[in-house]
């Protein structure tokens, strides 16, 4: 098994450390990911941004040997740069009797990880 140690630091910058890896200038990008073989350098515009880096982080993570259920996981090593090309970006949802809770909450929460940043409810026979 592989033990990683996590520290937190608090800076005034936005940027999440894992193991060594630098920091690359964000320029015009909303956030910047720079992958090493020594670690992850996330750092972000806003808190926004960082949310919306660390979900493009994850899904970058890729399972190794799968068949062999091991539990092993790898990220590429590279660079992504992004900002949002679309500014407002937005789900609809229509909510009827028989819409559960349950899946209103998990539907709010797949589409925070799909980086929407509204979200409209709206409710059928109200």
């Amino acid at each position: 098994f592989f033990i990683l140690d996590i520290e937190l630091t608090a800076t005034e910058d936005l940027i999440l450390l894992i193991g060594e890896a630098e920091p690359i200038p964000l320029g015009e990008f909303a956030y910047s990911i720079h992958i090493t073989q020594s670690g992850v350098a996330l750092s972000a515009k806003d808190t926004q941004s960082l949310i919306h880096g660390y979900f493009t982080l994850l899904e970058h993570i890729e399972s190794v040997e799968p068949e062999k259920g091991m539990g092993k996981f790898r990220i590429p090593c590279g660079c992504i740069q992004d900002k949002a090309a679309i500014g407002m970006r937005m789900v609809h949802c229509c909510v009827f009797p028989e819409t559960t809770y349950e899946f209103l909450e998990k539907f709010i929460k797949i589409c925070g990880a799909m980086k929407y940043n509204y979200f409209i409810l709206e409710f059928w026979g109200m």
